[in-house]
């Protein structure tokens, strides 16, 4: 894990920036060799390496020279002087569409893309069905490439980068372009190749995506490193430089938090498009089977987006395929970048479900108020026999990451300025 999988060294990318199309020519074809241009350099002399397995964090303004490094490191882009040494596969995932031919169809360009990467025929074959499971586009995969919308354009370009087994993931803000759902799971993907330990190096303006998914990051400013070090010191001082730039709560009633169980009469709901979602999301060992997952507000009607202070309701739709002692049923609340930021389980409720036999289905419902800042987040879910104080799971039966996604939507002229907003009293004293 010591060894440098990426060593740049004094690189400098210089280009010849001219005030009109007809300069240019004139420089080309001047007998006295005149120069009509202004050199302008994207980077200059920048050095660093990347250890095995290590995040790193690329951010900065628009213009600072990020995508101009990436395109370096994967090649795409000589420098004008200095080296740079990459160890190992890389995949990157830069600008929409990068790399697909737009009249072939999806599945020909996923067989393009893997031998580019210099996968043979076979192994493109047994990770074909993986790719396509995870791009999640349905028969699109065999249609041309050209009729894609943006979003399946980066389902399919993050499925093939993530499965052709990197030593090193490049990903450049192309993650913004997919829904809510999708974005959850490529950070959950993301944090799964961590820790096999492939190497990632992460462009993005979403400082919390750095501060939670990176350990080291890079603050770059016009094509300097202004700063480098622990990814958290590095945002702040990221926001601390655009501050300087740019100068120029709702309570819970009693009773309103908390876990209760829904009827068991007809509240039941499988839901085939969601057990079909949670496939490549879901682990346990199965005695009982969520089967469905749905957030709510106070009326019960299914909602996508909470306002702030409203009602929440994580309704989690449970089916026992054994016979099952005092089964603790929890959720967990995570935003966009994987942290956790809202959950319980029955147990630490001081509530447990009585026996259950094979064939039994029910419903939990788990009650808050929305306390989030607003921003898009997924929920968590899982099933399993618990110690008594449901600290751990002794015996998992299911747990389903990225079962539902919601947005939660700002407060109206009171920003929140942390992850949650809690109920607090001012007092000022002279």
């Amino acid at each position: 894990m010591d060894e440098n999988v990426i060593s740049i060294k004094n690189v400098t990318k210089t280009y010849r920036l001219y005030n009109s199309h007809a300069d240019r020519v004139k420089e080309a074809f001047h007998p006295l060799r005149r120069k009509y241009h202004r050199p302008f350099n994207a980077l200059e002399d920048i050095s660093f390496d990347v250890k095995r397995g290590r995040p790193l964090g690329i951010i900065g303004r628009n213009g600072s020279g990020k995508s101009t490094l990436l395109q370096i490191l994967c090649g795409i882009l000589q420098p004008t002087s200095g080296s740079v040494e990459v160890n190992g596969r890389i995949s990157a995932l830069l600008e929409l569409g990068a790399g697909f031919n737009p009249e072939f169809t999806g599945r020909e360009n996923v067989y393009i893309n893997g031998a580019i990467l210099g996968l043979k025929r076979g192994e493109i074959d047994a990770r074909f069905d993986g790719i396509a499971r995870f791009a999640d586009i349905g028969d699109f995969i065999d249609q041309p490439v050209k009729t894609y919308s943006s979003g399946m354009h980066v389902r399919l370009a993050f499925a093939i980068a993530i499965n052709v087994e990197p030593d090193i993931l490049v990903v450049d803000e192309a993650l913004a372009v997919g829904d809510i759902y999708f974005q959850h799971k490529c950070m959950h993907r993301m944090r799964e190749l961590l820790k096999k330990g492939t190497t990632v190096v992460f462009v993005t303006h979403d400082m919390a995506a750095v501060k939670s998914l990176c350990s080291e990051a890079i603050l770059l400013r016009n094509g300097l490193i202004a700063k480098r070090g622990a990814a958290e010191e590095v945002v702040d001082e990221y926001c601390r430089r655009v501050i300087l730039e740019e100068e120029g709560t709702v309570p819970m009633k009693n009773g309103e938090s908390g876990v209760t169980r829904s009827p068991s009469g007809g509240v039941f709901r499988r839901d085939e498009a969601f057990i079909a979602r949670a496939r490549d999301m879901r682990s346990g060992s199965g005695e009982v089977m969520i089967q469905n997952v749905e957030i709510l507000n106070d009326r019960g009607e299914a909602v996508s987006h909470c306002g702030s202070g409203d009602p929440v309701v994580v309704r989690v739709h449970l089916e026992f395929f054994a016979d099952c002692d005092r089964t603790n049923v929890g959720f967990l609340v995570r935003d966009r970048n994987g942290i956790e930021v809202v959950g319980t389980n029955l147990f630490v409720e001081g509530t447990s479900l009585k026996n259950r036999k094979a064939g039994d289905t029910l419903a939990v419902d788990f009650r808050f108020r929305n306390i989030l800042r607003n921003g898009t987040y997924s929920v968590a879910c899982a099933a399993g026999m618990s110690d008594d104080r449901g600290g751990y799971n002794v015996v998992t039966y299911d747990w389903v990451d990225n079962a539902v996604v919601f947005v939660a939507e700002p407060r109206i002229g009171k920003p929140i300025h942390a992850q949650v907003c809690i109920p607090v009293e001012i007092e000022v004293k002279d």
